[in-house]
C-alpha cells in the first residue's frame, strides 16, 4: 500500500514540474505588412497571414491574422525566447508565398517583416525575365 501511495506521489509531483512542450505565452510582438508590387495592383486587406511556431526546429503550431486595408498585421503574446522561431506564409491568388525565419535576439522583444506578393495573370506580356544567372 505504502509503494502504491509513493507511486502515485511521485506521478503526481512530475505532473507538475514537467516542462511545456509548446511555446510559452511571452512578450514577444511580429509585426509585418504585405506590400502588392505588381504596378496597380490588387489590395491586400483582409488576407489570412499564417505564422507557424517552431521549438528547437520542431513544428508546435500556427495561428493567423488578417491584413488591415493598408496589408498590415501582427502577432502577440509569443515567446522570445533563442529556442523559438517563427515564419510567415500566405496564399494570394493561388499562389503561396513565405517570409523569412524570424528568431528574437537578447532582450529584443518587436520583430517586422515585410512580405511582397504579385497579382496573378495569364497575359505573357506581363512576365519577363531580366537576368538568368
Amino acid at each position: 500500500m505504502i509503494k502504491r501511495v509513493a507511486l502515485l506521489l511521485t506521478i503526481l509531483l512530475l505532473s507538475f514540474s514537467s516542462p511545456v512542450l509548446a511555446a510559452e505565452q511571452g512578450s514577444g510582438v511580429i509585426e509585418g505588412q504585405l506590400v502588392n508590387d505588381t504596378a496597380g495592383g490588387s489590395s491586400v486587406a483582409g488576407q489570412t497571414v499564417t505564422l507557424t511556431t517552431y521549438l528547437n526546429d520542431v513544428e508546435t503550431g500556427n495561428s493567423t491574422a488578417k491584413s488591415g486595408a493598408d496589408g498590415r498585421f501582427v502577432f502577440n503574446g509569443l515567446s522570445t525566447a533563442s529556442s523559438n522561431s517563427y515564419d510567415i506564409k500566405l496564399r494570394y491568388q493561388e499562389a503561396e508565398y513565405f517570409g523569412e525565419l524570424l528568431t528574437f535576439a537578447d532582450n529584443e522583444t518587436t520583430k517586422s517583416t515585410v512580405l511582397t506578393v504579385y497579382d496573378s495573370t495569364s497575359s505573357d506580356g506581363a512576365v519577363s525575365v531580366t537576368s538568368a544567372f
